[in-house]
């Protein structure tokens, strides 16, 4: 019996910022942003955080699904709004799922999400794979032009698949790009190039070829090519290296949502799979400390 994706949903808030409106405000303290300054970012609302924008992923994800079948709910984020009580258990409440479901907050990386997704589609459970991050960021700096806030779900398990799961490649390696301490409220970042170099085009790039190698899956043969880094050019040097085409490397969503950190890569699945068509094979590559590659390929269940 085929293991794989069963449902997925997503949330975006309504509200926009426009990034030429951040750099205008800025431009006398931080003229270097205006580079920066296209497009616009998703902003929750003052009544919104990662657990109501996850249990809003959660109801499109579970629409017409039995919930009585779920076995599991994890939520990854690294801004949940507790730090001594289950916030998955919070969202298990509002989405009415069993006592009986077992429930687990991830956090601690960016790619806890996909390490929670991949973990799923091992045991192949029914399980609940959310993800929501709300960032604070800086005055005047690129994680304020940068970040946006959004939630995403996949519910994994094991029959009439809407994408099966082919397999998966990860890497943990301590690599430091970014950190935030215990109580502080704002990422502390790298230097761009040394992160872009070192960071994502030898670790995750690599793990992407791995990936590619160890399943026997050829470059060519990945219609979609989920490459969640938010650095434009680099997730097409990352798939042409792996002999992905240009074309089957998915839209970021940048320029109209932003950097949703830890729901960015199960939001670019869900986005995908919107328009995916049958028989099509999809790579999910994240990272943070580390790197996730999962492979999928679409079924004749996919609406």
């Amino acid at each position: 019996m085929d293991v794989g994706i069963l449902s997925y949903g997503c949330y975006v808030p309504r509200r926009r910022l426009q990034r030429d409106a951040i750099y205008q405000a800025n431009k006398w303290y931080a003229p270097g942003l205006g580079g920066l300054a296209k497009g616009e970012k998703a902003i929750s609302n003052w009544d919104e955080d990662p657990v109501t924008m996850a249990v809003e992923a959660g109801r499109y994800c579970l629409d017409g699904i039995d919930r009585s079948l779920i076995d599991s709910i994890s939520l990854a984020s690294t801004t949940l709004p507790f730090a001594d009580r289950s916030n998955a258990g919070i969202v298990k409440e509002a989405l009415n799922l069993s006592d009986q479901v077992m429930s687990a907050d991830q956090t601690g990386s960016l790619r806890a999400a996909t390490g929670s997704l991949m973990q799923s589609l091992r045991m192949g459970s029914n399980a609940l794979c959310l993800a929501a991050d709300r960032r604070k960021s800086k005055v005047a700096s690129v994680e304020e032009m940068n970040y946006g806030d959004a939630s995403a779900a996949v519910l994994t398990g094991s029959g009439e698949v809407i994408a099966k799961y082919l397999g998966g490649y990860s890497k943990t390696i301590d690599f430091v790009d970014h950190y935030r301490e215990t109580g502080a409220d704002f990422d502390y970042a790298w230097e761009a190039r040394f992160v872009r170099d070192e960071g994502y085009q030898k670790i995750l790039g690599a793990a992407i070829s791995s990936a590619l190698d160890r399943l026997q899956i050829s470059g060519d043969s990945i219609a979609h090519a989920l490459i969640s880094v938010p650095v434009r050019g680099v997730p097409q040097k990352l798939a042409a290296v792996a002999g992905i085409a240009a074309g089957a490397v998915a839209d970021t969503h940048m320029a109209t949502v932003g950097d949703t950190g830890f729901s960015h890569p199960m939001l670019m699945l869900a986005l995908t799979l919107q328009n995916a068509k049958p028989g099509e094979k999809v790579l999910l590559a994240s990272f943070g400390q580390g790197a996730d590659v999962l492979v999928f390929e679409t079924t004749e269940h996919l609406n």
